[in-house]
């Protein structure tokens, strides 16, 4: 088993497997593209190579990533990062 990146997160389910595939489902507002944030940022701040698909702009992204803590620089520029834009 993984760490999540998150403590309260792993605390409940004892981490996660390796190359698992996992679904997020709720009703819209109850953070499930936070959470995602949550466990790309843990990928990036462990040198992990991550993949971001979303609708948002790039300037929405770094808004994100500074609202849940991300530092430093923007988190749409990270080197590790790569944007793919579906809009």
């Amino acid at each position: 088993m993984r760490s999540t990146g998150m403590e309260a997160l792993d605390s409940r389910l004892g981490g996660i497997e390796d190359g698992g595939l996992f679904l997020v489902l709720g009703e819209d507002g109850v953070g499930k593209s936070v959470l995602g944030l949550h466990f790309l940022v843990a990928g990036l701040y462990n040198r992990e190579r991550c993949l971001l698909v979303s609708d948002a702009d790039p300037t929405e992204i770094d808004g994100r990533g500074l609202y849940i803590g991300f530092s430093p620089g923007k988190l749409s520029q990270h080197p590790d990062l790569t944007l793919v834009n579906i809009s």
